[in-house]
């Protein structure tokens, strides 16, 4: 099973206690995110990305590394920037498609409110009245996965400026 994660973590040779106290959070906690019991919430997952670049720039900066190396490391970081960039381009479009389903549930439940208002003892206007319900409940699905979009795009927003720092200490600017 590939865990990024537990990969890093074991690269730097250290203990999921040491990691879990790098990252502020719990050693049980941590275990979880490795295991992909849990996902990383938004403060965890910068602080992981700073780490990860930080040892990034300090192996740089300890080993002079070759025009080859140099090169090949500018193509590796280009490459993820370019994935970076593609990953938001496709965010922003389900953000875009999130926010326009959320106008039309907006509207769904002003809707809802006017029939509840108005809803006599007809069976038909009770039986929409609930039908609509079930909507609204669909409705705050949408709203929660809209702002697990934008969550995430905050993610690859603060990835995508590690990135264009770290291609900047290897061209020496």
């Amino acid at each position: 099973m590939y865990r990024p994660n537990a990969l890093f973590r074991i690269s730097l040779g250290i203990s999921q206690q040491q990691m879990a106290t790098l990252l502020n959070v719990g050693r049980s906690l941590y275990t979880m995110y490795e295991l992909g019991k849990r996902n990383l919430p938004e403060p965890v997952t910068k602080k992981l990305i700073g780490l990860k670049a930080g040892m990034e720039r300090q192996a740089i900066q300890l080993k002079k590394p070759t025009p080859l190396q140099q090169k090949q490391w500018r193509k590796h970081l280009e490459k993820k920037r370019a994935e970076n960039k593609n990953r938001r381009d496709i965010l922003a479009y389900h953000i875009s498609k999130a926010q326009d389903r959320q106008q039309m549930n907006d509207t769904r439940e002003n809707l809802v409110g006017m029939l509840k208002k108005r809803a006599s003892k007809k069976r038909h206007e009770i039986e929409t009245v609930k039908s609509i319900a079930v909507a609204v409940t669909e409705m705050q699905r949408d709203w929660m996965r809209l702002e697990e979009l934008k969550r995430t795009l905050n993610i690859l927003e603060f990835e995508r400026g590690d990135l264009e720092q770290r291609l900047k200490v290897l061209e020496g600017g």
